[in-house]
């Protein structure tokens, strides 16, 4: 619900507004005068530009708040922002806490001024401590990234908590809220505590913050802070991506695919994945690619497909970049083959940590392919894979011992413990090996 007075102020319910009116109570009615004034203005945009014009030169400091308004969004005048910068400058240093919290916006974002960080700070921080609670969350934000001040977790996270809880306008008061909800989860600034995470996620999502509707669906399907509850995880997730969060859409798309609290529907799936996909989510790349490789919901079409695992492999997918090394190696009918490309994707995917890619970039070593051949590293790849448990590397470690490949010396005891080690997860290859050599 909104303030009656502003029209600026969220709160979740009337406990809300009961507990922060006193807090409330000096900005709104700053805010309602600043309304009305830009609602007259719409009327008779002339007069009241000349009449605020006059008042802000006789040194009315919300005349001059106004005027600088007026100049930085061009009503009632072309815009001016050095001149929005000078009449913000002249009202903040008058006291007003809003035209403060605009000054530091534009020290932030260069705005009629050369951008400077400390300044910036400086005057969100007189404006926060005068109870402006979008200069609260400004102050916050540069507290938690060390923009004009040393990164401090405690202080962003007192301001967030201020701003959240005086609620003076929608917009500071549903990011802070958010931010307040991020701090409580990660345990930044303050102990974690995931019920109060999901306690201002909620009221930051009941107000239409996409990032908190994403956030509480996550914690309601994980049971974090709150009981699960699948239904109103989907729900949530339903309605913000609807509204265009990517996140959302994409979960919701793993949703439909796995049907985890809504029946299986892969063409919805796949709906959704694209949505998310076209905003750029290198894991929505992936899932679609996957879909459009195998057939899943949608007419098989590899070569979109191939397009997407390649933008998720440039993204940091560690799976795409190994599937993507592996098609440029075999060119599956869609793509030309490329041995030293594919060499390439797979060293990316095993500095990851991946160990199919681990396993692939020893074969490409051992074999000289799309590289020049080096068996000693080989070795070594194949061995970091298969002691964490790649069953194809253990095979070929055995193969190694066994032929004296890579090492120093061949080692048939060693050759057959591997074997036995990947024959034991399956590697048919293993078994065979040891079946020949009568063990």
């Amino acid at each position: 619900m909104r303030c009656s007075g502003c029209l600026g102020a969220f709160y979740c319910g009337e406990e809300c507004q009961s507990r922060v009116w006193l807090q409330h109570k000096p900005q709104c009615a700053v805010a309602a005068r600043m309304i009305a004034g830009m609602d007259e203005s719409i009327h008779d945009p002339d007069m009241k530009f000349a009449s605020n014009k006059r008042n802000a030169k006789d040194g009315d400091a919300f005349a001059q708040f106004n005027l600088g308004l007026r100049n930085a969004n061009g009503c009632g005048v072309a815009v001016d922002k050095a001149a929005a910068f000078k009449w913000f400058k002249r009202a903040a240093m008058a006291g007003n806490a809003g035209a403060q919290n605009h000054l530091g916006l534009c020290y932030q974002e260069g705005s009629g001024v050369a951008v400077d960080k400390m300044e910036a700070f400086i005057w969100f921080k007189r404006a926060a401590l005068a109870g402006f609670s979008e200069a609260q969350f400004k102050l916050g934000t540069c507290y938690a990234c060390g923009s004009g001040v040393a990164l401090n977790k405690a202080e962003a996270f007192k301001w967030y908590k201020r701003a959240a809880e005086t609620g003076e306008s929608a917009a500071s008061y549903v990011d802070a809220a958010y931010q307040l909800g991020e701090c409580y989860f990660n345990g930044c600034g303050t102990a974690r505590n995931g019920a109060q995470a999901v306690k201002w996620w909620k009221c930051a999502a009941v107000a239409g913050h996409l990032k908190s509707q994403y956030r509480l669906a996550c914690a309601l399907e994980n049971g974090d802070g709150v009981a699960v509850d699948i239904a109103a995880a989907i729900k949530w997730l339903e309605r913000a991506a609807k509204a265009g969060c990517a996140d959302s859409q994409l979960s919701l798309g793993i949703s439909h695919f796995m049907g985890s609290g809504i029946p299986v529907n892969k063409a919805e799936a796949v709906k959704w994945y694209r949505l998310a996909s076209a905003a750029g989510l290198r894991d929505a790349h992936f899932n679609l690619a996957d879909c459009l490789w195998f057939g899943y919901g949608v007419v098989v079409d590899k070569a979109e497909a191939i397009k997407l695992f390649q933008a998720a492999a440039e993204l940091g997918h560690v799976s795409a970049q190994v599937f993507f090394g592996e098609c440029l190696q075999a060119g599956c009918g869609v793509i030309a083959v490329d041995d030293a490309a594919a060499f390439h994707w797979f060293a990316r995917a095993a500095k990851a940590g991946n160990l199919n890619a681990q396993y692939r970039l020893g074969v490409c070593l051992h074999d000289g392919t799309g590289v020049d051949e080096d068996k000693f590293e080989a070795f070594k790849l194949y061995k970091r894979a298969a002691e964490a448990g790649q069953r194809d590397a253990q095979f070929h470690v055995g193969s190694c011992y066994l032929n004296g490949c890579g090492i120093d010396a061949a080692d048939k005891t060693e050759a057959i413990r591997w074997f036995r080690i990947a024959a034991k997860a399956g590697q048919t290859g293993a078994q065979k090996a040891l079946d020949k050599l009568g063990t």
